[in-house]
């Protein structure tokens, strides 16, 4: 998979459970290009998922096709606030509310706690 063409047309199984959580975002008047990044795109991997971000930029009904700025509670750890971080955060914030579950993995030492 490669070009653009070969997104589009990727079949990828996708359950009731994420299409009804994506309907229920949508009609709640959250930010489509969120909804479908937190549910669909983190399957992906980076180069790839990047490649999915911009698609949605070729369909002008799409509407949205910027995340909404994340806003972090005053009460946040003071860490070092990076992309994969704030990511993370709005992904868990998302399905929290959406109630699904969440799983945190990754490499030893990378402050995972």
């Amino acid at each position: 998979m490669g070009s653009s063409e070969d997104i589009k047309d990727y079949v990828q199984c996708f359950t009731v459970r994420e299409i009804s959580v994506s309907v229920k975002a949508f009609s709640e008047g959250t930010n489509k290009y969120d909804t479908v990044n937190v549910i669909y795109g983190i399957r992906y991997q980076k180069s790839l998922k990047e490649k999915l971000e911009k698609l949605p930029k070729s369909y002008p009904s799409y509407g949205v096709t910027q995340p909404d700025e994340l806003m972090i509670q005053s009460n946040f750890p003071d860490c070092f606030k990076n992309k994969p971080l704030l990511e993370a955060i709005k992904s868990i914030k998302f399905s929290l509310n959406n109630n699904r579950h969440v799983m945190i993995s990754g490499n030893e030492f990378l402050g995972k706690i």
